[in-house]
């Protein structure tokens, strides 16, 4: 949901500085978020 509410996923991957397929895997059931990189998308979307 966080992706959607920045903008999509091109958007996330620069925020959190990794790539699209990086973000993507993210969103599969199961993975594991990197708070580093999780937090800068969180912070756009205003999400605490």
């Amino acid at each position: 949901m966080l992706v959607e509410m920045v903008g999509g996923l091109a958007k996330a991957a620069k925020l959190a500085k990794v790539s699209p397929d990086t973000v993507n895997n993210w969103r599969k059931e199961g993975a594991r978020l990197p708070v580093d990189g999780i937090l800068p998308i969180a912070i756009e979307a205003k999400v605490t």
